[in-house]
């Protein structure tokens, strides 16, 4: 090999050398860098850790304490208000009683309506929702949850008298769990529901009355679930008589139709030659009054149709609630 071609050779190898080792000391580098930043950042995270207060301390631990004795107050307020509503059974109604007292309990309501002046739909059909056991006796084990129903859908009824509602219309309950047609159990373990259902026309402040009776009664529970309004005036006044008087004449509206009195009717009944106190009386007799006393037409004097769906709720006490619990846990090992 000549010394020429000895060089080039030389030279070619320390080039390479030199290349690995640059690329070596470059990686290395590299890695270096990055676990120095990664110590930096956790360096950083310790520093802060070591500044906080490590939780629970004092004070998480008072305001923990507070909130839990604020719970337990409520939930002790809670358990007191229910505990007076009266949701006991009266175990020993037999159901030949209590098919006596379905009778008792309709009649004394038709009399007191018809003292009242309260209006019953087909009055003569009306049996409270237990028209079914007229001839039927309920099964006994059912009789004491019917006759709690009983009472609570009288008291409901009788609510709509002392509101001042206009009419009854129709009364449905649903049936329970042992009777036909019912699901075979309860929603809940630790609470039942009886639903009835009601359809009943009133003016808003009946209604309105209603609804606070059922809501603020120690005698029984009510939720309203379904609520449905048909409103008995389909439109407001008409336009004609909500215009701006821009002539200056007064503004007459017929009460049935809301339909303005034309420039014609008010010079019949004087308009421009008798005293406004004169005219408005002459309206009157025509069914007119002046657009600004139309309180029918926009103050809600219009009668409404209420349809309303209404649990009956009553909580479980004592061994039903044993029993519940028990029948629970059945009803869980059978999924099983």
């Amino acid at each position: 090999m000549t010394s020429k071609n000895w060089i080039i050779t030389y030279a070619v190898i320390l080039t390479l050398v030199l290349g690995a080792g640059g690329y070596y000391l470059y990686s290395s580098l590299s890695a270096h860098s990055k676990s120095q930043s990664g110590w930096t950042k956790t360096k950083r995270e310790l520093a802060s850790l070591t500044k906080e207060v490590p939780y629970p301390n004092a004070e998480n631990e008072e305001t923990l304490t507070k909130l839990t004795s604020d719970l337990e107050r409520e939930v002790k307020s809670l358990g007191s208000a229910l505990e007076s509503f009266d949701m006991e059974l009266d175990k020993g109604m037999e159901a030949s009683r209590f098919q006596r007292k379905i009778g008792e309990k309709v009649k004394d309501f038709r009399a007191y309506a018809e003292e009242n002046d309260f209006e019953v739909v087909n009055v003569t059909d009306f049996r409270l929702g237990f028209q079914k056991y007229d001839r039927d006796l309920p099964a006994q084990a059912l009789t004491p949850v019917l006759n709690y129903k009983l009472d609570a859908v009288d008291y409901l009824v009788r609510q709509l008298v002392e509101s001042d509602v206009a009419r009854l219309i129709s009364l449905d309950r649903d049936s329970i769990p042992g009777e036909d047609g019912a699901p075979d159990e309860y929603d809940s373990p630790y609470v039942q529901k009886y639903p009835v259902r009601v359809k009943f026309e009133a003016s808003h402040t009946a209604f309105q009355e209603f609804l606070n009776r059922i809501s603020n009664t120690k005698d029984f529970f009510y939720i309203v679930r379904v609520l449905r309004l048909n409103n008995s005036a389909q439109e407001g006044p008409s336009k004609a008589s909500q215009e701006q008087n821009f002539g200056g004449e007064p503004v007459f509206v017929d009460q049935a139709t809301g339909q303005r009195a034309t420039y014609e009717q008010l010079t019949e009944w004087g308009y421009g030659s008798v005293p406004p106190a004169e005219l408005e009386e002459a309206a009157g007799e025509q069914g007119y009054i002046p657009a600004q006393k139309d309180a029918r037409l926009i103050m809600g004097g219009e009668t409404i149709e209420v349809f309303m769906i209404v649990d009956i709720a009553r909580l479980l006490k004592g061994e039903e609630t044993e029993a519940a619990k028990e029948a629970e846990k059945k009803k869980d090992r059978r999924k099983r």
